[in-house]
């Protein structure tokens, strides 16, 4: 018997130690492909949009405003803590796409870290290795995690809030989950399910770094939300005079012809009006031949008058464009500049004391939100604690953590919805957006059926309502051996997905799509590999249902990815795959003709972005880059395929984004 004993206990141990080499052997695999990935794609467009706007804006002047451009929410692209990991990898390494990449790279760490760990706590060495392969095999998932955007780093703080959740240690849990939302916003809905499974599970010792956490609070919160609205141009109305411009020498019917534009700090340009909007210059286009009789141009900035010839160079410059001439307006044509880099181009700046009066109004009033909400939290925590609905212990931490998430969560999603930036999602419902966009971009292009998407989502329905039939059965028959690790991650899933409704309902917020829904991915694999524990561990048919559905999920996934694996492009970006590779063949037909001369690429919008940053990083020649159409005339172009001229001569055609670069 004895004998019997100790063979089980050996051939259980070797299993396990296989398990462990296997578990290894998978990170070291996945980790070297994704490191792959990152060192060779193509810089996308979030990407390099990103990296002009915040990480790099020095090397392009429209976007120059110095360190504080991370606290810059004007648009959507900055996943803040993403954004500031990635400018101090830049400061040190450079601004090489492996450099740009290293946060989401540590995302992956801790990705696959915190799987193992999660893993290895909740099943046994087998299922480990094989929930560790499912886990990473999605090619959809896999993308971010060599891409420079905050939704792989969130996706492995993520992970590695659930496993200090099922650790039952909520100091970490929250900590790790509150990095997740600031790497990207979309995880407030985690956090939010966090917090509500985490309650009465947290340990207790917990007060002293509550009100350590809680004194540093309320100068951090002052201090982030100014410089996040120090960055902002809508700040106030207050901070630019009106413009007005009046055109001496034409007649009335020669100014109906007259486009008379201003041009905003990034550049775009848009139609003159009388609100109080920042103005970097003023652009007059005129018909050709009516042009040479416009004598003068007033140009009227708030109680400021400058009246100038707009053909003398000093306070206008002049170019044709075929039958228009444009005229725009030089930097003697302003009120004085503002001290501070972000606004310094604009021309109708009201004074830097309206700045930074405006700059204390919207702290104070962001103040004010926080100490409203804190007073709110202390009120419910007391009458919670009395009504023994939560243990004392586990709420102490739950409003300082709360306070934190909303102070530094707070001011930049205030800024993007009134800017109307939160728009990428969808509207049709949450099945339809949310969970079908995903099981689509997880077949990432591939066509097995035509109806796949349907029947994708019916299948992981079909496995929730599995797990509620066995979970009901054992908990009636036995509640110590209750499904709970697949019971706490669809309790999330689920929390999740209420939330994204009722926002949509109370706010009218888009549901997430693609890879802003991502989160599912893994938590929907978890839920999966656990219930499939849960089954294996019931023994006899379950046993062998569990094992079916495993193996079956881990050969599917893995005949999968082994069909769309690449180190060539990504899904949502597949247009830029080529983007790097067409910018060296530049280089070379630039040398073949050894012109010397600065070279003008035009690129449709597209691909501008990412044009402009290899344009910046890697080329030895001055290739200057210009988005189609555009008044200048271009030395090589690079669109799309289909919209090539029949008369141009194409250089060479990239099949995988159907781009070519050609000789206009």
């Amino acid at each position: 018997m004895d004998a019997d004993v100790n063979t089980g206990r050996e051939a259980r141990g070797a299993i396990a130690s296989w398990a462990v080499v296997a578990q290894a052997i998978i990170c070291l695999s996945f980790g070297a492909f994704i490191v792959g990935r990152a060192a060779r794609l193509s810089l996308t467009y979030d990407e390099a949009a990103a990296y002009i706007r915040y990480v790099a804006p020095h090397a392009f002047p429209e976007f120059d405003n110095g360190p504080l451009a991370v606290f810059n929410f004007e648009v959507a692209t900055n996943h803040f803590l993403s954004t500031v990991l990635t400018k101090l990898v830049a400061t040190v390494a450079g601004g090489g796409e492996l450099a740009l990449r290293a946060p989401a790279l540590l995302g992956y760490a801790l990705y696959l870290w915190f799987s193992v760990r999660l893993l290895r706590l909740s099943t046994n060495g087998v299922i480990a290795a094989a929930g560790l392969l499912l886990l990473n095999l999605n090619p959809y998932l896999l993308d971010f995690f060599a891409l420079s955007r905050g939704y792989g780093l969130s996706i492995g703080l993520m992970m590695g809030a659930l496993y200090y959740l099922f650790m039952g240690d909520l100091s970490r849990m929250l900590l790790f989950a509150t990095g997740a939302v600031l790497a990207n916003f979309a995880m407030l809905n985690v956090y939010a399910g966090l917090l509500l499974l985490s309650v009465g599970s947290g340990r207790s010792g917990i007060a002293l770094r509550r009100r350590t956490s809680l004194a540093l609070l309320f100068p951090s919160a002052t201090l982030f939300a100014a410089l996040v609205f120090s960055q902002d141009p809508g700040l106030s109305s207050s901070l630019y005079e009106p413009v007005a411009v009046r055109l001496d020498g034409l007649t009335a019917e020669q100014q109906r012809d007259v486009t008379i534009s201003r041009i905003d700090l990034r550049g775009r340009m848009t139609p003159l009006s009388a609100a109080r909007v920042p103005c970097r210059a003023i652009r007059i286009e005129t018909p050709a031949e009516v042009s040479d009789r416009l004598a003068h141009v007033e140009v009227v900035i708030g109680h400021g008058a400058f009246t100038s010839d707009p053909h003398v160079p000093d306070a206008w410059t002049m170019r044709d464009l075929g039958t228009r001439r444009q005229f725009e307006s030089a930097g003697m044509l302003s009120n004085p500049r503002s001290s501070q880099r972000e606004f310094e181009g604009v021309i109708n700046w009201a004074g830097d004391r309206q700045y930074f009066l405006a700059i204390a109004r919207a702290t104070a009033v962001a103040l004010a939100v926080l100490v409203a909400l804190a007073l709110v939290l202390e009120a419910a925590g007391r009458l919670a604690v009395r009504a023994r609905l939560v243990p004392d212990d586990a709420w102490h931490l739950l409003p300082a953590s709360i306070l934190w998430v909303a102070a530094l969560a707070g001011p930049p999603l205030y800024l993007l919805k009134r800017d109307a930036q939160l728009y990428f999602g969808g509207t049709r419902g949450l099945v339809h957006d949310t969970f079908y966009s995903l099981i689509e971009d997880s077949f990432y292009g591939i066509t097995y059926h035509p109806n796949q998407t349907p029947v994708a989502f019916g299948i992981a329905v079909a496995f929730v309502a599995a797990f509620a039939l066995f979970a009901s059965a054992t908990w009636r028959r036995d509640r110590l051996r209750a499904p709970l690790e697949p019971a706490r991650i669809l309790a999330l899933i689920a929390i999740v997905s209420v939330s994204l409704v009722a926002q949509r309902w109370l706010l009218g917020t888009v549901y997430l799509i693609g890879r802003t829904a991502l989160l599912f991915i893994p938590l929907y694999f978890l839920f999966l590999i656990f219930f499939c524990q849960s089954l294996i561990a019931r023994g006899g048919i379950a046993r062998i249902a569990g094992t079916s559905m495993l193996l079956v999920a881990v050969m599917m996934s893995g005949w999968h990815i082994a069909r769309t694996a690449n180190l060539q492009y990504t899904l949502d970006w597949r247009d830029d795959a080529a983007t790097k590779t067409m910018m060296a063949d530049l280089e070379q037909a630039i040398a073949v003709e050894r012109s010397g001369a600065p070279t003008t690429l035009g690129v449709q919008w597209n691909y501008a972005p990412a044009a402009a940053y290899y344009a910046h990083r890697h080329q030895p020649v001055d290739i200057d880059v210009v988005v189609l159409p555009s008044g200048r005339s271009v030395d090589f172009v690079y669109l799309a395929e289909r919209h090539a001229s029949p008369s141009a001569r194409i250089i060479r055609r990239y099949p995988v984004s159907a781009t070519a670069l050609v000789r206009p």
